[in-house]
C-alpha cells in the first residue's frame, strides 16, 4: 500500500515537472517573438503556443500572449478571438484585457468600450507601464487630453525607459504647441531601440510642412534605419536642392531589395498609356536611358535634368509605402491616389473629421451634393464624404436603433456625413483636389476593418430604399449617379484625362528678362549668348536689410531626343546697397555655352532663395550652323548702348558686357523709349576678298511692325564721329570676319513691338544673308 502511494506521488510529481518545464519552453518561445519582431518566428511561435494551449497548466495566459502575437501580425479578428478565449476562462485577466483595449482602440474605433477594458487591466496590474500608456492613448482619441497627459506620466513614472510612454507625451506637447518638450521625448523614445520609428517621421514631416528643417535633421540623427534617408532628401527637396534630394533618394533605393526598388521606378501610375506601354516593352539595358528622358519630360521647369519630378515621385512613393503599406502590399489605394496627384488640398478622416473647409472645397462639396441629394443637399456642412458610406443602423455604444431622420440625404443604411452628424459605421477618409478634373472628392473606407483603405463602395438599395428612391424620382437614375460620382468612377475619369499633378501653386512669380543669341564659335560649335536683366525691385523685398542678396540662376538645354545637352546652376549675388530700390535699376547677367548646331528646349530660371520667388521661361531656340563656307550674319544684338573700351589690360577682360572688342551694355527686355538711340552688334562670316585682297560688303536696315509688312520708319545710321548717314552704307576692309556695331536712330515711332531687319550683301560675291530682331517702344 505505501509503495503504491509512493509511486503514485512520484508519478505526479514528474508530471507536474514535465508540465513547468515545457511552459518555461514556451515562455521562451514567446519572449524571443516578441523581442525579435520577425513575421516567420512570430508565425512559428503562434503554432507552437497553438498547439500547447490545450494541455496548458496555464491556457489563459496562453491564450492572452497569442493574442498579442496576432497584434503583432496585426490581425485583429484572430487577436480579438484569442482573448475573448481567455477572458471567459478568467474574466479578470489583466494580460487579456490590455489586448481586447488595444483591438476596439487600434482597429474597431470603439473607445469606450476599449477604456472599460484598459480600466480593468489596470485593476488586475496597476504596475505595468504598457496599460497606462494605451489608456492614455484612448484618452487621446476622446480628445481628454489631460487625462491623457496623467496616463502617459505614469507609465513613465513605472518605467522611466519606456518608449511608448515617451512618444505618447511627444505627441500631447506638439498638440499643445511645446515643440520642445516634443522633441525632448521624441528623441528618448528613438534612444530607446523604438521597434517602429514611423511616429517619428510622421513628428518629423509635420516640422516639414512648416519648413523647421533644423528639427527635422534632429529627428533624423537620431534614428536608426535607413528611412532616414527619405528624411534628409525630403530635407533638401523642400530647400530646392534637388539633384542633392534624388542623389539621397538614390543612395536609399540601392539599400533596398529589387522588389522594393521598383515600386519606386514605377511609373504606370503618372504615365500615360502610350508611354506606359513602351517602358513594358524596352530592354532592361535599355531601362535608364527610357526613365532619364521621361523625367526630364516631366521636370515642371526643365532646369534640373528631371530631377524635381523625379525627386518628388520618390518622395510620394516613400509617403506611399510608409503610411498607406503597413497592412497591404506595396500600398492601398490611398497610395495610388498620393502617387498620381499628392498631399490634397483637403483631408478628413473618421479619427480627425477635418472643419477646417476652404471656400473652394466647399464649391466641389456643394455641387457634389446638389448632383447627389439634390436642393436639399446644398444646406448641409460636410466634415467628411458628401458620398455616402456605410452607417451602423444601431448605435455602436449604446446598441440601441439610430433615429429615422427625414431621408432626403443618402439611403437608410447610407449616409453622407455632416457637421454632428457621422453615423458611419466603417473608417473613412476624404480626399479633395480642386484643380483635378473640375474637382474631384475621393472617398476611402476600410469595409473589413483591417485599417485597408479602398475606394468607398457603390451603396446597395434594400426594399425600403427603393420605394423612398422612387417617391422622389428615377431609381435607374438614382443608381447611375451613384456610379457616376463614385470614387472609383471619378478617379478613373480623372485619371484619363490629367495622370498625375504636380502643384507649384505656392511660387510667387519673380519678373525678369532673358534673351539667346547664336555666334559663331570654336571647332564647329555655335556659341549660345544668354543675357538676364533682373529688376532690382523684383528681387529686393521689404524686410530687407540693405545688403547682398542670392539668386538661384538655373539654366538648362535638352536636344530634340529628350537628352540634356547642359545644364548651369549657380548662386548670384545681387548687391543692395542703400538708395538702389525704387529707380527701376536692373542687375544683368551673361551666360556663354558652346553648344553643337540644332534644336534645343531653352529654359532659364531665377529663383530668390529662401523665398517662394521665382521665375522661369521655356522656349526652342536654334542655334544656326555657321560652319559652312557661304556668306552668313549672327544672330542681332540689340543693345542698350556700346563703345569701344577706352584700355584693358592684357590679363582681364569684362566677361560679362565684352564681345570681342566692344563693351556692350545689354537690354535683355529689348525696351527702349521713343527717341532714345538703339544700338546694334552684329557678326559677318565668310566675307570673300577680291583680286586686290579686299572684301567689300553692303550693310542696310530696315524698321517694321512685328506682324506687318510696311516699313515704320527709315532708321539713320549714327557714325562714330556722331554724324548721321543713310540707312545703308558700304563697308571696305580685308577680314573676312567682321564684327561691328552700329548705333540707330529710328525716329519718332509709335509704342510697339517691331522688326529690325538687317540685310548683308557681299558685293564681291553677290552673296547675300539676312537677320532680323525683335524689339520694343514703350511710353515713357
Amino acid at each position: 500500500m505505501n509503495i503504491r502511494h509512493w509511486t503514485y506521488f512520484l508519478l505526479l510529481f514528474c508530471f507536474i515537472g514535465h508540465a513547468a518545464a515545457e511552459d518555461t519552453d514556451l515562455d521562451a518561445v514567446y519572449l524571443k517573438a516578441q523581442a525579435l519582431g520577425r513575421k516567420t518566428l512570430i508565425r512559428e511561435a503562434l503554432k507552437t503556443l497553438n498547439h500547447a494551449v490545450p494541455s496548458s497548466a496555464d491556457s489563459t495566459l496562453l491564450l492572452a500572449r497569442i493574442g498579442h502575437l496576432y497584434l503583432r501580425l496585426q490581425l485583429p479578428d484572430s487577436a480579438e478571438a484569442a482573448f475573448v478565449r481567455a477572458l471567459k476562462n478568467d474574466p479578470h485577466q489583466g494580460e487579456s484585457h490590455l489586448g481586447m483595449g488595444r483591438v476596439l482602440l487600434e482597429y474597431r474605433n470603439k473607445l469606450k468600450r476599449a477604456t472599460s477594458h484598459l480600466e480593468k487591466a489596470i485593476q488586475a496590474d496597476s504596475n505595468r507601464a504598457e496599460s497606462h500608456e494605451v489608456l492614455g492613448r484612448i484618452y487621446l482619441a476622446r480628445g481628454k487630453e489631460k487625462d491623457a497627459l496623467q496616463a502617459a506620466k505614469k507609465a513613465l513614472q513605472i518605467n522611466p525607459r519606456y518608449g511608448p510612454g515617451h512618444l505618447l507625451l511627444a505627441r500631447l506637447y506638439r498638440k499643445k504647441g511645446d515643440t520642445s518638450r516634443a522633441l525632448s521625448h521624441y528623441n528618448t523614445y528613438l534612444s530607446h531601440g523604438a521597434q517602429d520609428e514611423t511616429p517619428a517621421l510622421e513628428f518629423a514631416l509635420e516640422f516639414l510642412t512648416e519648413k523647421r528643417y533644423n528639427i527635422v535633421t534632429q529627428i533624423a540623427a537620431h534614428m536608426a534605419d535607413a528611412r532616414r534617408l527619405p528624411l534628409l532628401a525630403q530635407v533638401l527637396l523642400a530647400s530646392r536642392r534637388y539633384e542633392d534630394a534624388l542623389s539621397v533618394f538614390q543612395k536609399y533605393l540601392e539599400m533596398l531589395s529589387p522588389q522594393e526598388r521598383a515600386i519606386y521606378e514605377d511609373i504606370s501610375l503618372i504615365a500615360p498609356p502610350e508611354e506606359i506601354a513602351s517602358y513594358r516593352a524596352i530592354s532592361d539595358e535599355d531601362v535608364d536611358a527610357f526613365l532619364n528622358a521621361f523625367w526630364i519630360r516631366k521636370d515642371p521647369f526643365g532646369t534640373t535634368g528631371g530631377s524635381q519630378r523625379r525627386a518628388e515621385h520618390y518622395r510620394r512613393v516613400w509617403h506611399a509605402r510608409t503610411f498607406f503599406g503597413r497592412y497591404k502590399y506595396p500600398f492601398d489605394q490611398r497610395g495610388e491616389i498620393y502617387i498620381r496627384y499628392g498631399e490634397p488640398d483637403y483631408r478628413s478622416t473618421w479619427r480627425e473629421p477635418n472643419a477646417s473647409i476652404p471656400i473652394p472645397v466647399q464649391r466641389i462639396q456643394e455641387k457634389l451634393a446638389f448632383q447627389l441629394y439634390g436642393r436639399p443637399g446644398t444646406t448641409a456642412t460636410y466634415t467628411g464624404p458628401v458620398f455616402p458610406v456605410r452607417i451602423a443602423l444601431r448605435n455602436v455604444e449604446s446598441n440601441l436603433p439610430l433615429e429615422e431622420d427625414d431621408g432626403t440625404l443618402g439611403l437608410r443604411g447610407w449616409k453622407p456625413v455632416t457637421a454632428g452628424n457621422d453615423f458611419s459605421s466603417v473608417p473613412w477618409e476624404v480626399w479633395i483636389y480642386p484643380d483635378i478634373n473640375h474637382g474631384i472628392e475621393v472617398v476611402f473606407t476600410d469595409e473589413m476593418h483591417t485599417n485597408i483603405f479602398g475606394y468607398a463602395p457603390v451603396p446597395t438599395i434594400d426594399r425600403e430604399d427603393a420605394y423612398d428612391v422612387a417617391s422622389r424620382g428615377s431609381p435607374l437614375r438614382f443608381l447611375r449617379l451613384m456610379n457616376d460620382f463614385s470614387p472609383a468612377s471619378q478617379v478613373a475619369a480623372a485619371a484619363a484625362k490629367k495622370p498625375e499633378r504636380y502643384d507649384t501653386s505656392d511660387l510667387d512669380p519673380l519678373n525678369f528678362y532673358y534673351e539667346a543669341l547664336s555666334f559663331r564659335g570654336k571647332n564647329g560649335k555655335t556659341d549660345l549668348q544668354i543675357n538676364i536683366g533682373l529688376p532690382i525691385d523684383e528681387v529686393a523685398i521689404s524686410t530687407d536689410p540693405d545688403t547682398t542678396v542670392v539668386v538661384e540662376r538655373r539654366i538648362a538645354l535638352v536636344d530634340d531626343q529628350n537628352r540634356e545637352a547642359k545644364r548651369l546652376r549657380e548662386d548670384v549675388a545681387i548687391p543692395l546697397p542703400p538708395g538702389l530700390r525704387g529707380k527701376s535699376l536692373i542687375a544683368r547677367d551673361r551666360i556663354d555655352i558652346p553648344l553643337s548646331p540644332g534644336e534645343y528646349d531653352l529654359a532659364v530660371q531665377m529663383w530668390r532663395i529662401h523665398t517662394n520667388r521665382l521665375g522661369n521661361y521655356r522656349e526652342k531656340v536654334r542655334l544656326h550652323d555657321f560652319s559652312g563656307d557661304s556668306l552668313m550674319l549672327s544672330d542681332l544684338q540689340i543693345a542698350q548702348h556700346i563703345e569701344e573700351p577706352t584700355s584693358v589690360p592684357q590679363n582681364q577682360t569684362d566677361t560679362l558686357t565684352a564681345r570681342d572688342k566692344w563693351r556692350i551694355t545689354t537690354s535683355p527686355s529689348r525696351t527702349f523709349f521713343p527717341g532714345t538711340p538703339i544700338f546694334v552688334y552684329f557678326e559677318i562670316y565668310n566675307l570673300t576678298r577680291d583680286t586686290f585682297g579686299q572684301t567689300r560688303y553692303e550693310v542696310a536696315f530696315a524698321v517694321a511692325p512685328e506682324k506687318g509688312r510696311e516699313l515704320a520708319s527709315q532708321p539713320r545710321i549714327r557714325r562714330r564721329d556722331g554724324e548721321l548717314i543713310t540707312v545703308q552704307y558700304e563697308q571696305t576692309g580685308r577680314e573676312l570676319w567682321i564684327a561691328d556695331y552700329v548705333e540707330l536712330d529710328i525716329g519718332r515711332v509709335e509704342p510697339g513691338r517691331y522688326r529690325l531687319l538687317m540685310t548683308v550683301k557681299d558685293l564681291n560675291s553677290a552673296q547675300t544673308a539676312t537677320r532680323e530682331g525683335i524689339f520694343r517702344i514703350s511710353k515713357r
